[in-house]
């Protein structure tokens, strides 16, 4: 199986998933860069970056694919990760992103009105999107037995072809 198709658009593998990740923040970076070549402000290169995360997030979301997902069929709306257990992980990352930007908020105060909406935007997205995870995962954990996708981590059991079975 290869990390991704391309007719849908499906990330499946995990290296796949990180080349992802990395190209977007590597992109997010030089946009970042390029943005203070021009002389943006710092708020608006903060309003850039929720935007840009926030296209970013919902690529992400629409193509990552567990293994026991289906490839065709586009997930349900709710649906973020493939296994709960994911989504609670990733749900809590966001919550401690989002205490360290009100630290950041407290730390250093933002200067300026459109810079004091930048960061208060950014920490809605943060906690939007770690909603979003926790309400997947919630979702997920109530389904059905029958609707469950099956563990993706583990091997289903392979019979070894002994000696007697070979004959």
């Amino acid at each position: 199986m290869s990390g991704f198709t391309t007719d849908p658009l499906r990330f499946m593998a995990w290296w796949a998933k990180l080349l992802f990740f990395v190209t977007a923040i590597a992109l997010l970076q030089l946009c970042y860069l390029l943005l203070d070549a021009v002389g943006a402000s710092s708020a608006v290169s903060l309003l850039f970056g929720v935007a840009f995360t926030s296209l970013a997030f919902v690529v992400a979301v629409r193509t990552f694919r567990g293994r026991a997902e289906p490839i065709t069929p586009p997930r349900p709306w709710w649906r973020a990760t493939a296994r709960p257990t994911a989504g609670f992980v990733l749900g809590a990352l966001e919550m401690w992103l989002a205490g360290y930007e009100v630290w950041l908020l407290v730390a250093e105060p933002a200067v300026g009105l459109i810079a004091w909406v930048a960061h208060i935007l950014s920490l809605l997205q943060t906690l939007l999107i770690a909603g979003y995870f926790i309400n997947s995962s919630v979702r997920l954990r109530a389904l059905p037995p029958e609707r469950k996708p099956a563990p993706s981590g583990l091997v289903p059991p392979r019979r070894s072809l002994g000696a007697r079975q070979l004959r």
